[in-house]
């Protein structure tokens, strides 16, 4: 029984001490009967301001929030544990560059013994960190799908090489004028794909790149493309700066190089004899 006892003033002692979250009691008329560590660190207000002086005149705004429903509840015998949704805190505690307030979770819950609701019991998590991860995690999902609808939006065939030749990942544009679906284009030797040949060719801009570690540019004609294309490969680095392969870029030229033969052809000929200028 001795140790039961000691157990008991054990926990209590880790709830007022050492608790890594907010813990405050009150009785049934809502005046505040204990106030842990954690308040009196965040709230700045230590055990003696706060301990015999009602909840809801030391926190106004809670009945302005509507968070004497929830006391109500508890007194009556009923626990509700609160999200930051629709109420983001319990008690105002202001956090330095993050947010307004805290974000908190909370449970309001009857403080009950030998079956009598003698008070209530009001826990406090801080979840301001965790909201900020969430809300970051959508920044970058937003950011994320900005990126795949522009990258498909480019009317050049853009496809990422790593530095086995092989794609991450292909445009629709190119896919498109390849005939496939961009997913399935993941994971396949490039010259498979565009060149039809189980090698790079002689003059592949990727090769170069992967030696030299350069940006490097041609202007070729690819028959399983039907079309002339400036063919642009940029660096990829991972974030230790290693040489992971690159961006292919081929923007089609076909009119130009047609446009420029014609010009070409028009200088050499005469257009009223027909014969060739000397």
């Amino acid at each position: 029984m001795h140790d039961l006892f000691k157990i008991n003033q054990g926990i209590l002692s880790w709830l007022h001490e050492r608790a890594n979250s907010g813990i405050f009691t009150t009785d049934t008329a809502l005046n505040i009967l204990t106030w842990n560590r954690w308040l009196e660190d965040h709230c700045k207000l230590k055990r003696s301001d706060v301990v015999g002086k009602n909840l809801f005149e030391l926190y106004p705004d809670l009945a302005a929030r509507n968070l004497n429903i929830y006391y109500n509840l508890a007194i009556q015998g009923e626990s509700k544990n609160i999200p930051n949704q629709p109420h983001s805190y319990l008690i105002p505690i202001p956090v330095d560059n993050k947010s307004k307030y805290m974000l908190q979770n909370f449970l309001i819950s009857p403080l009950i013994y030998e079956n009598e609701v003698i008070g209530t019991i009001t826990c406090i998590i801080d979840v301001t960190d965790n909201k900020l991860i969430e809300e970051q995690a959508k920044v970058n999902m937003r950011a994320k799908e900005e990126w795949e609808m522009t990258f498909d939006a480019v009317p050049d065939l853009i496809a990422i090489l790593d530095n086995q030749h092989l794609i991450t990942r292909m445009n629709k544009s190119m896919a498109n004028r390849l005939g496939i679906k961009s997913e399935d284009a993941i994971g396949k030797h490039c010259y498979e794909l565009v060149h039809c040949t189980d090698s790079p060719p002689f003059a592949c801009p990727h090769s170069k790149l992967l030696k030299d570690g350069k940006m490097h540019s041609a202007d070729v004609y690819e028959k399983h493309l039907n079309g002339y294309f400036n063919v642009t490969v940029v660096p990829f680095y991972d974030q230790d700066k290693n040489l992971i392969g690159s961006v292919h870029i081929a923007h089609d030229i076909s009119e130009r190089i047609e446009t420029e033969q014609l010009l070409k052809n028009i200088s050499l000929v005469d257009d009223l004899t027909g014969v060739y200028n000397r």
